[in-house]
């Protein structure tokens, strides 16, 4: 019940953009993991730390999120499990260029490229998000950020008519985001 309920919870008030309401059921979580965590199968583990992340940074908790990201990214076991990487690892890259923690890009995009090598690629929205982190290393001006911005949303709008990538843009709304970076507005609005 504790799963069910507190994931059910979290999609439908992060779908719903109710970030701040999802902050609130993310320390319900975390409390239920405290005493149910050991109980808790790995892939359900890692969705509910993934689901805590989104919520985060959908609440503009970027730090928050960047610990309940990097939980899911450290469980072990998720080998079989390539899309719950997968999210983690585009959510992870959509926090840091949210922070402007760029020193890191260059890590996470060479980390990243590891991981896709070990499997059969990378999904379209993972090569668009990976683009944009890399053209956030060599961006000059506002200017151009905009525009780098607007071209991930084009992107996404493009990707989202494609069912195996609309599936990732329905767990993170990427596109939403990206919109709000085209029109200088923050993550949490």
């Amino acid at each position: 019940l504790f799963i069910m309920g507190s994931g059910l919870e979290l999609s439908m008030l992060t779908v719903s953009g109710q970030f701040q309401a999802a902050l609130e059921q993310v320390t319900v979580l975390e409390k239920g993991m405290e005493r149910f965590g050991g109980r808790i199968s790995t892939v359900r583990r890692a969705e509910l730390f993934l689901q805590a992340a989104y919520a985060c940074f959908g609440a503009g908790r970027h730090d928050r999120a960047l610990r309940w990201c990097n939980r899911t990214l450290n469980e072990k076991g998720l080998d079989a499990h390539i899309e719950l990487h997968a999210l983690a690892r585009v959510l992870n890259l959509a926090i840091h260029l949210e922070t402007g923690k760029h020193d890191l890009l260059p890590y996470i995009l060479r980390n990243t490229q590891r991981q896709l090598r070990s499997r059969e690629g990378a999904s379209a929205v993972e090569s668009a998000m990976m683009d944009r982190a890399r053209s956030a290393l060599h961006r000059r001006s506002a200017k151009e950020a905009r525009e780098q911005w607007a071209r991930l949303l084009d992107r996404l709008e493009e990707l989202a008519t494609i069912p195996g990538e609309r599936a990732i843009l329905d767990q993170i709304d990427l596109w939403e985001w990206a919109r709000g970076k085209v029109l200088g507005r923050p993550c949490e609005e």
